[in-house]
């Protein structure tokens, strides 16, 4: 879980956990791999992959990037 206060201003999409300008599977693949813990983000990159605003990276967040994409 994170707070708000941690992440610094952020000029990305919601969704872009990449942080490439884009949302797209790529972002997909990584917010799952982070939520399987094969690895970490940044806090600018929880922030972005945190969608539903309620302070956990968790798989609805997931489906809302997937619903970005489609």
């Amino acid at each position: 879980m994170y707070t708000l206060t941690d992440v610094p201003w952020c000029y990305y999409q919601m969704g872009d956990v990449t942080r490439d300008g884009k949302v797209d599977a790529a972002d997909v693949t990584l917010h799952t791999n982070y939520i399987l813990g094969k690895t970490s983000l940044s806090s600018n990159a929880l922030y972005l992959a945190d969608l539903d605003r309620d302070g956990v990276i968790n798989v609805f967040d997931n489906i809302l990037i997937k619903e970005m994409i489609q």
